[in-house]
This record gives C-alpha cells, sequence and structure tokens, in this order.
C-alpha cells in the first residue's frame, strides 16, 4: 500500500524536464484538462497503454487526508445522463466528449480534492488494468447522484502520441481499444 510520508522500495524518482498543457485547455469549462509531463529520464511501466472508458477512490469530505492511497468502485455513468444529474449545480457548465462520468448512484464513495490528475481505470474484462480517464472536476464529494468529471483520455491518443513524437528518442506509447458494457 502506498503512504505519502514513507519511501517505498518500488518508489521511482524523476524530475520534471517540462509539462505539457492542453493547448485547448478551458479553465471555466475544464474541457481538455490534460498534461504530460516530460521526466528526465525514462521509468519502468508496461509496454502497452489501454485506453478506455470506465473506474476510483474515497472521498473524508472535512477530514484530513489519510496519507495512504485509496481507491474504491464506482460505476461510469453515460454523458447524457451526468448532465442531466448535474445540469442544475452552481458551476456547472456542460459534459463534452472529451469527458466521462463515474460515481456511485447513493454517494458515499468519489474521487476527492488533491486527486486531480488521479487515473480512472478498470479491467479490461481479461483482468488487465487500464486507464480510462485523469480525475478533474466534482461537483460536491461522494454525493448521491453527483458523478464526478474525468478527463477521456482515449480522446488525446493523436495529442499525446504527436507530442512525444517532438522528442527524440522517445518511446511511443501503444493504444488499444477495448470495448465495455458501461450501463452499470
Amino acid at each position: 500500500m502506498w503512504t505519502q510520508a514513507l519511501a517505498h522500495p518500488e518508489e521511482i524518482m524523476r524530475n520534471v524536464r517540462a509539462i505539457y498543457t492542453h493547448k485547448s485547455y478551458d479553465n471555466n469549462t475544464d474541457n481538455n484538462d490534460i498534461a504530460l509531463l516530460w521526466l528526465s529520464s525514462p521509468t519502468s511501466v508496461p509496454n502497452i497503454t489501454y485506453i478506455d472508458d470506465n473506474f476510483v477512490c474515497l472521498c473524508p469530505e472535512n477530514l484530513p487526508f489519510p496519507g495512504i492511497l485509496q481507491e474504491a468502485n464506482v460505476f461510469v455513468v453515460d454523458n447524457d445522463q451526468c448532465h442531466e444529474k448535474l445540469k442544475n449545480l452552481p458551476n456547472y457548465t456542460r459534459i463534452t466528449d472529451n469527458m466521462l462520468c463515474a460515481g456511485v448512484p447513493a454517494g458515499g464513495v468519489d474521487t476527492a480534492c488533491g486527486d486531480s490528475g488521479g487515473p480512472l481505470l478498470t479491467t479490461d474484462g481479461c483482468s488487465q488494468w487500464v486507464q480510462s480517464g485523469i480525475t478533474s472536476v466534482g461537483y460536491g464529494c461522494a454525493k448521491p447522484n453527483r458523478p464526478a468529471v474525468y478527463t477521456r483520455v482515449s480522446q488525446y491518443q493523436t495529442w499525446i502520441t504527436d507530442l512525444i513524437r517532438i522528442h527524440p528518442n522517445q518511446n511511443l506509447p501503444q493504444f488499444c481499444r477495448c470495448m465495455y458494457d458501461v450501463s452499470g
């Protein structure tokens, strides 16, 4: 289990050479809420990056951070259904095709403040973990019928690949399309 305070034998430390935010990122709508980090040296990661649309974390509202990495099961919510659930909330703009939503209808489980940039993961039906989203924004913490909003990684395959290509000697990720029943 990961902790914020202790060193871990599998921990990898790298400096960040550059941060590339998407040129069309809109701070008002959180559309295109994605960035890539160019690290000082390579890290050990799986050879294949899976891109999908589904998963997430616990939200201890008004409590101190637990210090231990949390995870929880959530359900992907169709974008139209997500819009219907969020449309009357203050500061809501809209859900775009670059986003996906996930949550638990009864509430109690959600992503939390400080989780931005964290992965939304699922299994591909063959017990392999795939990244489908990046934590972006929430509307209240773990509230019933208030899914959190994530950046839909699959929408950025070309942007990711093109950005990596500008740096010599960088390995390009392999992207795979996986089909899932997200009806929950």
